[in-house]
């Protein structure tokens, strides 16, 4: 508690304290459940966008958010300060007290801007529109810098564009933060998975071995993991 304090009066010293958020619901999307400190009207337009995407209509989630996302663009014009998405106030303060960052105006906001970023990466990279499918990548991974989905989707459109080398650092990145930040963890196996298939893409075999062994850990009896490794060993069984 002594260390908490002290920093909370470092803090004070260098910016506006930014409070916990309050009013914390449950919500569901395809992609996962977790708690998120939003309104309830934002949790609706959010699912409502989730649920156009499970229903492959791109169109109509990509115009659902067209509001939301000129918003959060607009978030920060003439602030000074930069508006973050944080899960804990432990995540605020280490983000907050890093060598990098104590000298930005930081605010610590809830609301559903990271998630409206990552719908639009979504849809973008779906469109294989490359230029807004980055846009949208980088402003969810800025202004949400703890959670691993963006690095996930930009490990999958950087595959897809046979960067491989940087689709590894993405989804290393991924499965770094998940491993770190309990409210990411359940993306780990996905991007384990999509290591994998970089790795084998690349002729890395035992590597992209351990990653797909690695995720049915957390995953046990994935259909897809398990046939990736079947397809390994007939790889194998060539040589």
């Amino acid at each position: 508690m002594k260390r908490l304090m002290t920093a909370l009066l470092v803090l004070g010293s260098q910016m506006a304290f930014a409070k916990e958020p309050s009013n914390i619901l449950e919500i569901e999307t395809p992609l996962e459940q977790r708690k998120h400190s939003l309104s309830e009207a934002e949790v609706k337009e959010m699912n409502e966008v989730a649920n156009l995407i499970r229903n492959n209509d791109h169109a109509g989630a990509l115009a659902k958010l067209k509001p939301a996302l000129s918003r959060c663009e607009k978030r920060d014009e003439g602030s000074g300060k930069k508006s973050l998405y944080f899960d804990t106030m432990e995540e605020f303060l280490e983000y907050s007290l890093s060598a990098e960052n104590k000298s930005t105006g930081i605010q610590w906001v809830a609301d559903s801007c990271p998630r409206a970023y990552n719908h639009a990466a979504f849809l973008y990279v779906a469109a294989a529109d490359k230029d807004n499918a980055f846009k949208y990548l980088d402003l969810a991974i800025a202004s949400a810098p703890y959670w691993a989905e963006p690095h996930n989707e930009r490990g999958y459109f950087l595959g897809k564009l046979k960067d491989y080398k940087s689709a590894i650092a993405a989804y290393e990145k991924a499965i770094e933060l998940a491993d770190a930040h309990e409210n990411s963890a359940s993306i780990k196996p996905l991007s384990l998975r999509g290591l994998g298939f970089i790795l084998t893409e690349m002729g890395e075999l035992q590597r992209a071995k351990q990653a797909y062994l690695d995720s049915l850990v957390l995953d046990p009896g994935n259909e897809l993991a398990e046939n990736e490794l079947e397809y390994i060993r007939q790889l194998e069984a060539r040589k």
